[in-house]
């Protein structure tokens, strides 16, 4: 049996999507953290994962995470995968 934090539908082109879009993912797991939103009012109140929550979708399941910072701006949001690793990635920026 697969515990979720919320079970996820997503239409894609008027047909059913087999998983959950990341953009689709993404923007709920910031919409759960936002006290008194639709998300976060239906989602399990015994989050399964303190720090993250888990999409259950058509195919399987998704742990995905986002963060805010202290006057409650969304600061970056986290998709975590089981399957292998595909890129490892930095980014270089000159603050001026």
């Amino acid at each position: 049996m697969i515990v979720v934090d919320i079970v996820v539908r997503a239409i894609s082109v008027r047909q059913p999507h087999k998983a959950v879009p990341i953009t689709v993912a993404l923007a709920l797991a910031a919409a759960a953290r936002v006290s008194g939103s639709t998300v976060s009012s239906v989602a399990s109140e015994k989050n399964i994962n303190e720090a993250a929550i888990t999409l259950g979708h058509a195919s399987c399941n998704l742990l995905v995470r986002a963060d805010f910072d202290q006057l409650g701006g969304l600061i970056g949001a986290t998709v975590f995968r089981t399957a292998r690793r595909l890129f490892v990635g930095s980014v270089f920026w000159k603050d001026e």
